[in-house]
């Protein structure tokens, strides 16, 4: 039985120094039967020089050269160029495992999307594996409205109901054929987004796995990473390109609702985006207690991350009176020892940790010091996004 052929779409961009790696990680597939389209979007390096070199040694190889005209641009090219049955989008400068297009080949038999989970670098060195929200299996046609509902933002989970990246995913080719005439080509910041939600859309349904068997490079100088003084426009031009998408739809409240979730977490984002201090930057858990409080007296228990993020977020509330700030380990001019607390008046402890189990733990403590329970506070953040 003649297997399906896969096309692999690779836009290449002045990335010489990680494109051989990437593209040997192609060649070594265990899935034979793929055509690879690397596709030069005006490189000024020697990645278009790399991408011929490649090509003359692999026949399932073929190079298009093109005048600079971003992503989008080059994807559409390698889309209309396919002729695989399925297309697997690669980013030039990342790796793959050898039996990811073997692994989605079986995962989306008569589906319109598969997807797979990513092994992401994380700036310092470390590696997290990122997976869709979606449970694995099968979202048959009659379970999209319920995939839509959470597609953006998985309602319960505080995260993205699918992930955003237009890698790792296995497409089938007439899908993003009749989907790629529609993007939008100058989005600078979320391109990714726009396709994945007008594919998710289209589809008629999907197989969602979590093998995490993509590698995502983290790289200071890439676009995402980089330094962009203008990220509050970019991030306002996709809004508005992806709000035009969703009126299209008939469940445009719901997805509407999720983007605008989505796009303010981008905009707590921003400092982080336009370079600012390590101490400055993005805001990671949202203070869940905006309309609780009316001038109380606080004590604010933790000093790590989750703290700080409800700290910065509100220490110039008026509705808001901190009295004192306490963490068991951490001490600093503002951050006291625990034991402050018992000589010092006030209305409420607000811990700020992230999980159930140590709040509680925390509880036990307090109670042990004498302080009743109907003094705390404690709702698990709202996690806008994960560094």
């Amino acid at each position: 039985m003649q297997r399906s052929l896969v096309s692999i779409v690779v836009p290449v961009y002045n990335v010489e120094q990680y494109l051989p790696e990437c593209l040997n990680s192609l060649i070594g597939q265990s899935y034979e039967e793929i055509e690879i389209i690397a596709v030069d979007d005006g490189s000024t390096d020697d990645s278009g020089k790399i991408c011929d070199e490649y090509g003359k040694n692999d026949q399932r190889i073929r190079v298009i050269h093109r005048e600079n005209g971003g992503v989008v641009s080059a994807r559409n090219d390698g889309i209309y160029a396919a002729k695989g049955e399925y297309i697997c989008f690669v980013d030039a400068d990342d790796t793959v495992n050898p039996r990811i297009i073997e692994h989605l080949v079986k995962s989306i038999g008569s589906t319109d999307i598969a997807t797979c989970g990513v092994t992401c670098e994380r700036r310092d060195g470390t590696y997290n594996e990122l997976k869709d929200a979606f449970d694995e299996g099968l979202y048959s046609p009659q379970e999209m409205d319920y995939f839509l509902d959470n597609m953006i933002r998985f309602q319960g989970k505080h995260r993205e109901g699918i992930l955003q990246y237009a890698v790792a995913k296995l497409y089938k080719t007439k899908l993003l054929q009749s989907i790629a005439g529609k993007l939008n080509k100058k989005i600078k910041y979320g391109e990714d987004r726009e396709l994945v939600y007008r594919a998710v859309m289209k589809a008629n349904s999907i197989m969602i796995t979590h093998k995490p068997l993509y590698f995502y490079r983290y790289r200071k100088d890439s676009a995402l990473h980089g330094i962009n003084n203008h990220v509050l426009h970019d991030i306002n031009y996709l809004y508005e390109t992806l709000r035009g998408v969703f009126s299209e739809s008939s469940q445009k409240n719901t997805l509407l609702r999720q983007l605008e979730m989505v796009i303010s977490s981008r905009i707590f984002m921003t400092p982080k985006f336009m370079g600012f201090s390590p101490r400055c930057e993005a805001i990671m858990y949202l203070f869940p207690y905006y309309n609780f409080f009316h001038g109380e007296r606080v004590v604010l228990y933790g000093a790590g991350s989750v703290g700080w993020n409800y700290y910065h977020q509100t220490k110039h509330l008026k509705d808001i009176c901190y009295v004192l700030w306490v963490d068991k380990k951490f001490r600093s001019d503002e951050v006291q020892r625990v034991e402050t607390i018992l000589t010092t008046d006030y209305d409420y402890i607000l811990i700020a940790v992230l999980e159930e189990k140590l709040a509680k733990s925390i509880k036990d403590e307090l109670n042990g010091m004498g302080i009743p329970s109907e003094k705390m506070l404690w709702r698990k953040p709202i996690i806008l996004y994960d560094d």
